[in-house]
């Protein structure tokens, strides 16, 4: 389930596919299931998955960044040179992470419409929820600068 779509203008689909591998350490199993933190000598910046029709990436991300959810890109296998594009979804575990906050959340909120929970608890009901939404958008950002250093790299190269 994709929650995010992002083109590139001026970008070939090739050339995006073509630069990301090259910064890319290859895995032999879904992404969802690998650990994306990895400690490499070699100047890769995203873990990346072959399937039959696309191509699937991961920020390689430092021990510290564990906190931030785990983001899978995809991007569709370059057949003929069109405008690139490619697609964000959660990973497997930052997924459910994300269903048992909004679970709880729910929960908590369904207290305080019974009245079972005082109204001053609100705000610890939403805390979490907003914490999870904030470093998800930082690892977007993240994951962003790095395709657009992979490209840089890619056309320098």
């Amino acid at each position: 389930m994709y929650f995010k779509k992002i083109d590139l203008n001026q970008v070939d689909s090739a050339t995006l596919e073509r630069c990301l591998r090259k910064v890319s350490l290859k895995r032999l199993s879904s992404l969802d299931i690998q650990s994306s933190v990895t400690i490499s000598k070699e100047q890769k910046i995203f873990l990346g998955y072959e399937k039959p029709d696309e191509l699937q990436f991961t920020r390689i991300r430092y021990s510290f960044e564990r906190i931030l959810p785990k983001l899978i890109l995809s991007i569709a296998k370059a057949k003929e040179p069109v405008t690139a594009a490619y697609k964000i979804r959660l990973a497997l575990i930052s997924a459910l992470m994300l269903l048992i906050i909004l679970m709880g959340t729910l929960y908590g909120l369904y207290q305080l419409i019974t009245g079972i929970a005082p109204i001053d608890t609100i705000l610890r009901i939403l805390i979490l929820p907003a914490l999870y939404f904030i470093l998800l958008k930082v690892e977007v950002k993240l994951t962003q600068k790095n395709i657009k250093k992979a490209l840089e790299n890619g056309k320098n190269n």
